[in-house]
């Protein structure tokens, strides 16, 4: 979330005040809720993708194999 701080929500686990609380933000502000859901969108779509994950995943395999 550091690097896509619009992208969601942190809480900690249990605090069910701070997640309504950051609930009610969205539910309050729809523009709030489009800027998440876009950001999460490009975050999903350009670094937490398979096109990303998948090379540094072979590499970390290779290294494990001697390569």
């Amino acid at each position: 979330m550091a690097k896509i701080p619009d992208a969601g929500i942190v809480y900690r686990g249990g605090d069910v005040k701070a997640l309504a609380d950051q609930l009610d933000i969205w539910s309050s502000d729809p523009n709030e809720l489009s800027k998440a859901r876009v950001q999460a969108r490009l975050a999903a779509e350009s670094q937490f993708c398979w096109d990303v994950e998948a090379p540094k995943l072979v590499k970390h395999v290779d290294s494990l194999w001697g390569g």
